[in-house]
């Protein structure tokens, strides 16, 4: 009977634990596995990824104009990685041409660049960005809805840095994510990618905001250095959660504690009546 007690208290506690954690991703596509092509240029467009907003779409999220733009209305240097990119050593294709990253399982043909998770420099699973933090940069965006102000929201995503590979790229670079909800902003610490023509481990990252009101604008800009040594903030698994309230959290333990006493009670009046 005590084991029997025991293991319910145990099942209770695993199922509020999740039923407190699977909170709602307010985030539409955080993976960016779900990419279109309707309403963007056609040209290079492939089930490979491409550039954002320019011959390839993730649902929700659009690339504004660069502001340090080469092109007029060149959208930004920021790419989108399908899981077929990782066999294709032609890379995948933009405003000015093919882009690939160098990895330890990619330089020049030598090698693919394996699906995640098989990698262990990409272990996230489905799709990333990559996000140019010196060259036509800019604001990878999404509005995101149904919040409530005032209340807390955990945000959680995966980064890593990587460099543009080309056999003059050799510099070790830079770089980091300059992330906002609204007005709040929240940066990682600079990531040092050394030696050149290499791509860092992922890294999680996480940050609490609160909502000023009911809608709001969640941004990553990549920044990076040095120019002309391309530095590139890769973008995965991006998550924003409410924040449980403290008084939820109360009122949760307090019911598992009813519970364990009961189940306690019931077994030593059993006990009393054998």
């Amino acid at each position: 009977m005590q084991n029997v007690s025991l293991c319910i208290v145990m099942i209770l506690v695993v199922s509020l634990s999740s039923a407190i954690q699977a909170q709602t991703n307010l985030v539409q596509d955080g993976d960016f596995t779900q990419t279109n092509t309707t309403g963007v240029h056609t040209t290079g467009a492939t089930t490979n990824g491409g550039q954002l907003s320019y011959n390839i779409g993730a649902v929700g999220w659009t690339n504004t104009p660069a502001s340090n733009q080469a092109y007029n209305n060149a959208y930004g240097y920021n790419f989108l990685f399908t899981t077929n990119s990782f066999d294709n050593t032609n890379g995948v294709a933009g405003n000015a041409g093919n882009f690939n990253l160098w990895s330890t399982n990619y330089a020049g043909g030598h090698g693919t660049l394996s699906s995640p998770p098989t990698n262990a420099f990409f272990p996230t699973p489905g799709n990333f960005l990559a996000a140019d933090g010196a060259y036509q940069t800019s604001n990878i965006r999404q509005t995101i809805t149904s919040l409530v102000a005032g209340q807390q929201y955990l945000l959680d995503f995966q980064w890593a840095v990587g460099q543009q590979y080309r056999n003059s790229f050799t510099s070790s670079v830079t770089a980091q994510w300059n992330v906002s909800l609204g007005d709040s902003l929240m940066t990682t610490p600079v990531y040092t990618n050394n030696p050149g023509q290499t791509v860092s481990p992922w890294m999680d990252a996480t940050a609490v905001f609160t909502a000023s009101n009911s809608s709001e604008i969640l941004s990553f800009l990549a920044s990076g250095t040095p120019n002309g040594q391309p530095p590139f903030a890769l973008l995965g698994d991006v998550s924003l959660v409410a924040v449980p309230e403290p008084s939820q959290v109360a009122s949760s333990i307090l019911l598992l504690a009813c519970m364990a006493g009961f189940l306690v009670y019931r077994r030593q009046k059993a006990a009393r009546s054998a």
